[in-house]
């Protein structure tokens, strides 16, 4: 897989990922994940799809009332593994097609290639104004490597 392939396919699956969690199909949404991912989600650790998949529908609002919003990733390849850092706005929807915003963060996710997709490893979501989680690293312009020429 080419570098700028994997860049999309990593894309791909956090756009997928915001859409699946908007439509709340947890199922679908935890094979997102590795077997054995990390997912920290309002102060609990989830670990694993099957815990992903059952507990995540205890912390949403009713379908509808949420979209998330993913924009400018920044992705990092090296061989089966990936970082990508990508900057999310979540709104709260109301019937008549109003929102307010509910959320504004960045996720940093770690990925691997699994069977021929990207999955995510670490999927961590931090609010504008809070600092990293110990061992999440910020993005930086050596992330590029030169990949952006090729």
């Amino acid at each position: 897989m080419t570098w700028a392939a994997a860049c999309e396919s990593i894309r791909q699956t956090i756009a997928l990922y915001c859409q699946l969690l908007d439509d709340q199909r947890f199922d679908e949404v935890a094979r997102l994940f590795t077997d054995d991912a990390v997912l920290p989600w309002e102060g609990r650790t989830l670990r694993g799809r099957t815990e992903i998949a059952r507990e995540l529908p205890t912390t949403q609002l009713p379908r509808g009332r949420t979209k998330h919003l993913a924009f400018g990733p920044v992705i990092d390849v090296h061989g089966t593994r990936a970082t990508s850092w990508t900057d999310v706005v979540v709104t709260v929807n109301e019937p008549n097609g109003s929102a307010a915003i509910a959320w504004i963060g960045r996720y940093y996710d770690t990925l691997e290639l699994v069977d021929g997709s990207w999955q995510m490893r670490e999927h961590v979501a931090v609010a504008v104004g809070e600092p990293l989680p110990d061992g999440v690293r910020p993005v930086s312009v050596q992330v590029l490597g030169g990949h952006g020429a090729q």
